[in-house]
């Protein structure tokens, strides 16, 4: 089967899916990254209220 030609105006579309998925992507990353800050800020607060119960 030869190769499909890549026409100009699918070319632009696929670069457009291209940008949008990379742009949900950062969204993604950016989320991520404050749940895990979250995750870490709520640790060290049960590890406190825990040494602050058992009287560490």
């Amino acid at each position: 089967m030869p190769p499909r030609k890549v026409t100009p105006a699918a070319f632009s579309k696929m670069e457009g899916r291209v940008e949008s998925l990379e742009s949900e992507i950062s969204v993604v990353r950016t989320t991520l990254a404050d749940v895990q800050n979250a995750v870490k800020e709520n640790h060290a607060s049960l590890l406190a209220m825990l040494e602050k119960c058992l009287g560490k």
